[in-house]
């Protein structure tokens, strides 16, 4: 082959050779391979289909096959060249495993596992670091089960998500990773147009606050709850469609407070009713009602 020297003992040269593959037969996962030091009628002797090694075949299956025009060791039976198997590509000189322009200092650097694809797709694993990349110049990175199902994605088992693309749903959660107690819950609907957020007191594993936004309804509300007994405490309600707009504290003993240090307006086109079971109060210098 050129730029490639064999040193390989005529004693088992017979059955172990390099070539270039010639074809390739997906279905059968096996390949054609030439021989230039061997002649055919003046051409490079081509072998019988060769089955190409894969690491696991039965359960788990690997699937890799090499390119056309690719050097390969290929090892043959002792009955000639009509059986044998491909164990393999190999680099050489000319041909240097690629790396992005930004990671020269891996180079040579052991613990690395990465797969570089021809339209510059790369798939690695660091082992030094336990860090999972993937580095694409696409816009789109797809993961997904055939028959539906779900992605989970952890880090310190302190992030959790959660999507069913045919739902249109998206779930995503996240723990404090030194007690690993839940901290923020979201919800995303897209078929619905449905937005759920919670949120937990980590220390008292009690949830503190929930947002809920319908798109479809185009209603909003906001609950804040104590962060020891997870009790609702007060609701904030808009409607957009029917123009509502609800601020509700939950219990007797809660306040509700306007501050301004400037001018503070309550304006209505409509009536304005207040209502209370107790006084009220309206302290100021002076109060202007104006019918």
């Amino acid at each position: 082959m050129p730029g490639i020297k064999s040193n390989i003992g005529s004693e088992v040269s017979d059955f172990v050779r390099i070539g270039q593959v010639s074809s390739v037969n997906a279905k059968t996962c096996s390949c054609r391979v030439a021989f230039d030091d061997l002649t055919d009628i003046g051409a490079p002797m081509t072998s019988y289909p060769l089955q190409i090694v894969q690491r696991r075949t039965v359960k788990c299956q690997k699937f890799d096959l090499p390119e056309v025009g690719e050097h390969v060791l290929c090892l043959f039976l002792p009955n000639g060249n009509q059986e044998g198997f491909v164990l393999g590509s190999f680099y050489t000189a000319n041909n240097l495993p690629a790396y992005p322009i930004d990671d020269k200092d891996l180079v040579g650097k052991a613990g690395i596992y990465r797969t570089h694809y021809d339209d510059d797709t790369e798939v690695e694993f660091d082992l030094n670091t336990s860090t999972q990349r993937v580095y694409t110049n696409h816009a789109d990175v797809e993961f997904g089960r055939k028959e539906g199902g779900k992605l989970v994605a952890t880090g310190k088992t302190t992030i959790h998500i959660k999507v069913n693309g045919d739902d249109g749903n998206v779930n995503i959660k996240f723990w404090n990773h030194e007690d690993l107690n839940k901290t923020i819950e979201a919800d995303i609907d897209g078929k619905e147009g449905l937005i759920n957020l919670k949120t937990w007191n980590h220390d008292t594993e009690q949830e503190t606050a929930e947002v809920n936004i319908d798109g479809y309804e185009g209603t909003i509300d906001i609950k804040a709850k104590d962060k020891n007994s997870g009790d609702e405490n007060a609701l904030v309600h808009m409607d957009g469609t029917n123009k509502i707009y609800n601020i509700d504290t939950k219990k007797s003993e809660s306040q509700i407070n306007i501050n301004s240090e400037g001018t503070l307006n309550i304006h209505s086109d409509g009536a304005m009713t207040i209502t209370s079971n107790e006084t009220i109060t309206i302290e100021a210098p002076r109060v202007d009602i104006n019918p």
